[in-house]
């Protein structure tokens, strides 16, 4: 699972069909930290096979808590069959417009 949208890097530079990936998510009873990865395109990312994986064009975290963590990743949310941290992670993401605007232009890949 990834988000695919336009990215401009700080360089200028635009990715028109960037590839975002969670790496990882971490939950505390309180909060979530999103770790995310971009690449250029899904070809970057190379997906299963790593030795031909290139290097992100831009990494972020990102801190989620108070009634965005209790709306995403409260157990009882998370009790649900089809939810995972990922999914949610994935889902917070959508709604955000900050460090990267993921609420226009995306597409789940």
């Amino acid at each position: 699972m990834a988000i695919q949208k336009s990215i401009t890097d700080v360089f200028g530079a635009t990715h028109t069909a960037s590839y975002t990936r969670i790496r990882s998510v971490y939950l505390t009873t309180e909060t979530a930290m999103i770790a995310l990865m971009s690449y250029h395109n899904a070809a970057a990312r190379s997906k299963g096979d790593t030795e031909s994986e290139k290097p992100p064009f831009r990494t972020d975290s990102i801190e989620v808590d108070a009634s965005d963590f209790t709306t995403f990743f409260v157990e009882t949310v998370l009790d649900d069959a089809d939810k995972t941290p990922f999914t949610q992670a994935y889902a917070y993401l959508k709604t955000q417009s900050t460090p990267i605007n993921f609420t226009t232009g995306t597409s789940d890949v």
